[in-house]
């Protein structure tokens, strides 16, 4: 009888989980604002905007950044900070910078890159 590696079948530590689920909240956040600020320039132009198009990109990266997170994948860290260093710019860009937002978005690239060892 052989005992099953530890490594691949506990659960992942809080760190990770709390960077997962935060990871999914800023991702349907940013869905929501794309879709709350994309709506009416699409009914006032007749085109879809730029900004809608890059928020709900980022906002499906996230998403699917937390649930690799949650498996515990190297690729999920890598989507998180890609995303979220991309969100961090558009944020510098816009001078929107002191929010709620980057504050999550902060925290969750603290939490991936402290918990980067446990990722596989």
């Amino acid at each position: 009888m052989t005992t099953p590696d530890v490594s691949t079948s506990a659960r992942p530590s809080t760190k990770l989980l709390v960077a997962s689920t935060l990871a999914w909240l800023a991702g349907i956040l940013q869905i929501l604002i794309a879709v709350a600020v994309g709506w009416p320039q699409i009914a006032l132009h007749g085109r879809l905007p730029l900004l809608f198009l890059g928020e709900g990109l980022f906002g499906i990266a996230l998403c699917v950044a937390g649930y690799l997170l949650r498996r515990r994948r190297k690729a999920g860290a890598i989507v998180a900070t890609v995303a979220l260093g991309a969100t961090v710019l558009v944020h510098l860009a816009t001078g929107t910078l002191v929010s709620a937002g980057t504050g999550i978005t902060l925290l969750v690239l603290v939490l991936v890159l402290t918990t980067w060892g446990e990722l596989h």
